[in-house]
């Protein structure tokens, strides 16, 4: 697996959660309506079809996935078209979904460790402060004799 960003993981992720979504939603949801934005989530998109990791449905319920998305980029160029349009579907595909897993999971890895060393660090000085205050009559009789 590539190192891909944070916002494309956030884009994978906005999929994870729901069979599919027009690229139109993506759009909406990640507030890619500018031109060179646009040419970015449709380049974004073709790159992750290209890895495997999306699948696209056409307007014609065409799929397309990793083994043919050459030959339809080269058909939409030859037919001068867009290879991806707004009201196109889109799909995570098993290696997608691993991708947000994983990084689901990594940030567990590194919040659990952190957790459990502040609830440690909490009960430790808690349990000083206590042992301090709860002598503090006897010091005080100590110091007084």
């Amino acid at each position: 697996m590539d190192k891909i960003d944070s916002n494309s993981i956030k884009i994978l992720a906005f999929l994870y959660d729901a069979d599919s979504k027009t690229v139109r939603e993506i759009m909406n949801k990640f507030q890619l309506h500018a031109e060179s934005k646009r040419d970015y989530i449709y380049t974004l998109l073709e790159y992750f079809v290209d890895e495997g990791y999306l699948g696209i449905i056409t307007d014609q319920n065409r799929y397309v996935l990793r083994h043919n998305v050459r030959s339809y980029a080269h058909e939409c160029a030859l037919n001068n078209r867009e290879s991806i349009l707004p009201t196109y579907s889109v799909y995570l595909l098993p290696a997608g979904r691993a991708i947000v897993e994983n990084n689901r999971r990594n940030k567990w890895y590194f919040l659990a460790p952190l957790a459990i060393s502040i609830i440690s660090a909490v009960i430790s000085v808690g349990s000083l402060l206590y042992q301090v205050f709860d002598n503090a009559p006897i010091l005080v009789e100590l110091m007084s004799r």
